[in-house]
């Protein structure tokens, strides 16, 4: 954008400008004072034919005082003769666009198409020379040994990179426990990580669908840190809990996904952001919790163990209630005076080398994936397990970067830890799982009563003509059900998948290979991938208390 220059302002235009989110094309006019902070408007092209009015709309911008509409206006007309009509975007929110990265009002990483510049409204914040990075440094030493510190920072950084990938989906994360178990601490921790300390305010909960909308795109490519729930009544906690997950999981605004006749006021929105919202009740306790649906993949729950337990703290070896408490203090005065740009330099970092970041990440990522949820999962476990996984690939490449010097396997050993947790409070929430365990477990002892499973040592049960279901097996260790796997789902009555899924969580009825409930049979000369179901917890499944 070439400039005019009179009286100590400098003036220049472009007018093939498009904003982020907007609709159509505008006129963008720079003010620039010899010693003060330039000023940009953005007007439709039209009003260039108006100069005074381009004028007030500086003034209005901030030049208001310094000079007068008629000079501004003479500027203007003098800078309509130089204007600047190469293409020009204006990013209106943090993320990427393109192969560049819009952070703390500035871009990073090099064009692949289009030149983009950052709104004047996204301020930048100029990290001082001598920062304080005492909480960083704590964190990753301290993340060594406690797996919420861990996570936390996996969580935290992991923006950017998701932001590259093709799915947009993300998940609520919902941080809940006692009080004084440290979340608040955590969620500050959080904030504190990826904002510079002049916006570091937690989100408010606004309770229109729009508003929500408008939080979300803020914070596109990062994560949004909410005000605690026990803020808010329990009318409140269902509409935002009907509400939220779906709203980040589909990352755009409703009225943009219909297309056409937006106003300048009412942009079109788009986000990859991944709220994160704390509290003391387990969300399972209300209406609008749908356990067991697509639900379980947008809303990630990690329970935070008492004070008395640690809290976030909750670590081997255990320390006493004095170490915990002299920890947090620390930890909390480390936040306030935080003013690093480690995670600005971060995102430095994957702009400059994005396309072998992003290679390593997705292939982390899937191999992980396989790695969380087992060979057997299902759909939906899979897609749990898919959010674990982007973050342990985070922490393998902050690892990789020399951003944090875990030891190896650390960050998968914290997500898996985590998503373990997770699908343990889902499934203690869905109140059909154990009459659907139950009723597993009585179609196949119904089978071995109709004679539909061969003994292979036993006279017992008797076999019918036709082919049998599986084997019952017996021998000196114990009693066994043997079930090939392309009979799973006669023998069941239900698919291979949810069969699999629901016996994993008896402990000691599957006997499988580590990370697959599949046991590889070799009898009879060749090598089989069966169900191996120990009798006896069979039947206590079915008959739990005794009947």
């Amino acid at each position: 954008m070439k400039a005019n220059t009179r009286n100590t302002v400098l003036v220049g235009i472009a007018d093939n400008v498009t904003i982020e989110g907007h609709t159509g094309t505008f006129a963008a006019i720079r003010a620039k004072p010899l010693n003060a902070s330039a000023v940009t408007v953005f007007l439709r092209p039209s009003k260039l034919l108006h100069p005074n009015a381009c004028a007030e709309a500086l003034l209005d911008g901030g030049l208001k005082g310094l000079y007068e509409v008629k000079e501004l206006a003479s500027l203007i007309l003098d800078a309509k003769k130089k204007i600047f009509e190469e293409a020009l975007q204006v990013a209106t929110a943090s993320g990427w666009h393109g192969t560049q990265y819009i952070f703390n009002g500035k871009v990073f990483g090099r064009s692949d198409t289009a030149h983009w510049e950052p709104h004047p409204d996204l301020k930048t914040y100029r990290y001082p020379m001598n920062q304080d990075r005492r909480l960083f440094e704590s964190l990753a030493e301290l993340s060594k040994i406690y797996d919420f510190f861990a996570f936390a920072m996996m969580l935290a950084f992991a923006g950017p990179l998701l932001a590259m990938l093709d799915k947009t989906e993300r998940p609520v994360v919902h941080i809940w426990g006692p009080s004084r178990s440290g979340k608040t601490t955590l969620l500050n921790i959080l904030n504190a990580l990826i904002h510079p300390p002049t916006n570091r305010k937690l989100a408010p909960f606004n309770f229109t669908r729009r508003g929500l909308e408008e939080i979300l795109a803020k914070g596109n490519g990062q994560l949004v840190c909410f005000d605690e729930l026990g803020t808010l009544k329990d009318s409140e906690l269902e509409d935002i809990l009907g509400t939220l997950p779906y709203l980040a999981g589909n990352g755009r605004g409703r009225i943009g996904s219909q297309g056409g006749g937006l106003s300048d006021s009412f942009p079109n929105l788009q986000w990859s952001t991944i709220p994160v919202i704390t509290g003391e009740r387990n969300l399972r306790e209300f209406g609008s919790r749908r356990a067991g649906t697509g639900q379980d993949a947008r809303l990630l729950v990690l329970p935070v163990p008492s004070d008395e337990r640690g809290g976030i703290f909750t670590a081997e070896p255990q320390k006493t209630a004095v170490d915990y408490s002299a920890l947090a203090k620390k930890l909390e005065e480390e936040t306030s005076g935080y003013t690093g740009d480690d995670y600005e330099m971060w995102i430095k970092h994957i702009a400059k080398n994005r396309s072998a970041i992003l290679k390593k990440f997705d292939a982390d990522v899937q191999k992980l994936t396989s790695k969380l949820a087992g060979p057997s999962a299902s759909n939906l476990d899979r897609d749990i397990a898919l959010k674990f996984a982007w973050f342990a690939a985070c922490g393998q490449a902050m690892r990789r970067a020399n951003i944090i010097a875990w030891p190896k396997g650390r960050a998968e050993e914290v997500a898996h830890k985590f998503y373990d947790i997770d699908m343990a409070e889902k499934r203690s929430s869905f109140p059909k799982f154990d009459g659907e365990l139950k009723a597993l477990a009585r179609a196949i002892l119904a089978r071995i009563a109709c004679a539909n499973i061969k003994s292979a040592s036993h006279s017992d049960c008797e076999v019918s003509n036709g082919e049998a279901l599986a084997t019952l097996e017996v021998t000196a260790k114990g009693k066994w059900v043997i079930i090939e796997k392309s009979n799973i789902q006669e023998a069941f009555d239900s698919s291979a998948q949810h069969v699999v899924q629901t016996l994993r969580n008896v402990p000691g009825l599957l006997v499988g290979r580590l990370n697959s409930p599949f046991y590889q049979d070799r009898s009879g000369g060749k090598t089989r991938s069966v169900l191996k179901l120990d009798y006896g917890q069979l039947v206590s499944t079915a008959f739990p208390n005794g009947s």
